[in-house]
């Protein structure tokens, strides 16, 4: 998230400071729980989310975060032909 911050502020088009500076808080603020590198094994078959203790300002993008790690886990098994019945 932080090469796209940057990436953002090169812009020349205030639509891309725009959004860098409304992403500050999440990246280089308080919030930027998520701003790091992972050190869980997303290649793993078996992922354990546990998003419980966030806190109540962190909870609404952990669920985010979660929800796309899914996402996108379901549309790589649907591109290699994987389904719930094969």
């Amino acid at each position: 998230m932080k090469n796209l911050y940057r990436e953002l502020m090169a812009q020349p088009e205030e639509e891309a400071r725009g959004l860098a500076l409304s992403s500050e808080l999440f990246i280089n603020g308080s919030l930027n729980t998520f701003a790091q590198p992972t050190n869980v094994d997303t290649k793993s078959r078996i992922i354990d989310y546990d998003i419980r203790e966030l806190g109540e300002q962190l909870m609404p993008l952990g669920m985010l975060v979660t929800l796309d790690s899914i996402f996108n886990r379901v549309i790589q098994n649907w591109k290699k032909g994987k389904t719930s019945s094969g």
